[in-house]
């Protein structure tokens, strides 16, 4: 896998922009930054293009930078002397295809037809931006291009927007999604303050956390039963039991001999696991090993992070 595109994955959203200076980037850059994206797409605009590239990843070098609309060889060379790290241009193009195989750097090119899918493949290029995304049908869409092209990857752009960004990425087919709405309309005006408030907006929506159950420990099995009993009685919660556990209802699960966590644990709900951990991970807080649990598919269901408050440990898990 691309080093590039693992990042991009972990991400999930990547603010696609037309800067006007160079000095624009930097600024949009630690608005981005701030609110937690670690990626970013530029529109190839003559003269400003390289500088902003220059800079960003000279300043800000955990931020991956890409452009799009790259047209020459020429260009796509310059633009990664500068330090791109991802190029996109309209169709395969390949003379663009040829500069970034040359380099190691990750190409995407823009399709909007099965055809240039197939086109794409046949080059040797298996992630594509799909655009206009909305038009072509959406996730509907995703999802009949990812059945006819299992192998490819499939990156959305146009029209897609924060209320539909998580359709998109519900397939394992598309590593992130393009989008605009972060950044639209504020950067003329300098209101960095507000991308980045709608960055951290975007981040939180996109990873969905949310309380799903509360592990409670006890010392022995019969302690757990008890109390999930008490609790169906009083409120009416329904009792499931399981092999180390009971729970009553869906909220609230009865341990039968300590777990991890001095008094229990909290399950928070996630999209994905992967790039949760790759959000937490960014703010100091990793997985702890030996904890992984998968789904048949091999997609991880749950994982334990190192994390504990007020006795409680923490543990992420897909949403059903």
């Amino acid at each position: 896998m691309n080093a590039a595109l693992d990042h991009l994955r972990e991400t999930g959203i990547i603010p696609s922009v037309r800067l006007s200076s160079a000095e624009e980037a930097i600024r949009l850059g630690k608005a981005l930054i701030e609110g937690d994206i670690w990626a970013v797409e530029i529109q190839h605009t003559e003269g400003i293009a390289s500088e902003s590239v220059r800079i960003l990843s000279s300043e800000l070098p955990e931020l991956l930078v890409g452009v799009a609309g790259v047209r020459t060889a020429h260009d796509a060379k310059h633009l990664i002397t500068a330090g791109a790290r991802f190029l996109s241009s309209w169709g395969t193009s390949p003379a663009v295809a040829d500069a970034c195989r040359e380099e190691g750097v990750l190409f995407i090119p823009s399709i909007s037809s099965p055809r240039e899918v197939e086109e794409a493949l046949s080059s040797g290029l298996a992630t594509v931006k799909l655009c206009p995304a909305e038009q072509l049908g959406g996730p509907a869409a995703i999802k009949e291009f990812s059945r006819l092209f299992p192998e490819a990857c499939f990156m959305p752009s146009g029209g897609v927007t924060r209320d539909t960004m998580n359709h998109y990425l519900k397939s394992r087919n598309v590593p992130a999604v393009y989008g605009t709405w972060m950044t639209e309309g504020l950067l003329s005006s300098g209101r960095f303050e507000e991308v980045t408030r709608l960055s951290h907006e975007t981040v939180l929506a996109l990873h969905n956390f949310g309380l799903l159950h509360i592990g409670i420990n006890h010392d022995a099995p019969e302690k757990a039963v008890a109390s999930a009993e008490k609790m169906s009685t009083l409120f009416g919660f329904p009792l499931r039991e399981r092999p180390n556990s009971m729970f009553a209802g869906l909220g609230f699960e009865m341990m039968k001999t300590p777990d991890l966590g001095e008094n229990g644990h909290i399950a928070l709900g996630v999209n994905d696991i992967p790039r949760a951990l790759a959000h937490l991970r960014r703010k100091g807080v990793l997985p702890l090993p030996g904890t992984e649990r998968w789904n048949d598919d091999g997609t991880m269901r749950r994982v334990y992070i190192d994390l504990e408050v007020s006795g409680f440990a923490f543990h992420l898990r897909t949403y059903p």
